[in-house]
């Protein structure tokens, strides 16, 4: 397990049920109450993406539907069990809350969650994401992470590659937390400033496991705690 998914995982009330192998969401709907969605990013090593975030806010008195991407792909083939990105927004849109309805993402999980904000207008909290994934861009910036991750994606009809153009002229309410001293994640971050709705947050301290030190801080409960109605 990664820095980052044990940061997201542990110290857990309770675990995620044992769900099949094709599995892409898990959901706990409390009629009424506030809404959080979790975006799961890459799996790292480990043989099956965790649905991050569990730990937190498993025990939490509010609705939560959990992602993870089975196919590492950024999202762009889907999530298993509910279609493609649109079919998600679809069913994100099916079940919001009267109240608060926030998707919080990290990494990986931050792209997506912008997509996803951008077309369900759900707040979104993201984290260290990528904002573009194309082979130009990421040569242009020597981003070489995740390379054999993101060479698949060519493979996708219709892939997003880039986040910004998908999500301009979009609504959005985002915050985008990053590490000032990371390189790659100050860069990524940086393209969406000036973009309507958008706020980025720069943290003096930490890297690309930025959210790890939030948790150890208490500042990620906070943060998340400070959008929901009690």
């Amino acid at each position: 397990m990664t820095t980052t998914e044990s940061a997201l995982n542990e110290g857990a009330g309770r675990r995620p049920p044992a769900l099949a192998a094709t599995s892409g969401v898990w959901e706990e709907i409390v009629p009424g109450r506030d809404l959080v969605v979790a975006v799961g990013g890459i799996a790292g090593g480990m043989d099956m993406p965790p649905y991050e975030f569990f730990g937190m806010l498993s025990d939490w008195p509010i609705s939560k539907i959990f992602l993870r991407d089975l196919d590492q792909a950024w999202y762009q083939r889907g999530v298993a069990g509910l279609g493609p990105i649109a079919a998600v927004a679809e069913r994100l849109h099916a079940i919001r809350s009267p109240g608060t309805n926030l998707i919080v993402g990290n990494s990986a999980g931050g792209f997506a969650a912008l997509m996803l904000g951008a077309l369900t207008g759900f707040e979104v909290i993201a984290f260290s994401p990528q904002t573009y994934l194309g082979r130009w861009r990421r040569l242009v910036s020597w981003d070489i992470r995740w390379r054999a991750e993101i060479r698949s994606l060519g493979a996708i009809p219709g892939a997003v590659l880039d986040v910004v153009p998908f999500i301009r002229g979009l609504p959005m309410r985002a915050e985008v937390h990053y590490a000032d001293g990371d390189r790659l994640d100050r860069h990524h971050a940086r393209r969406l400033d000036g973009l309507a709705g958008i706020r980025l947050v720069a943290h003096p301290e930490g890297d690309h496991s930025l959210i790890r030190s939030l948790r150890d801080s208490g500042e990620l409960r906070d943060l998340i705690c400070s959008r929901l109605g009690g």
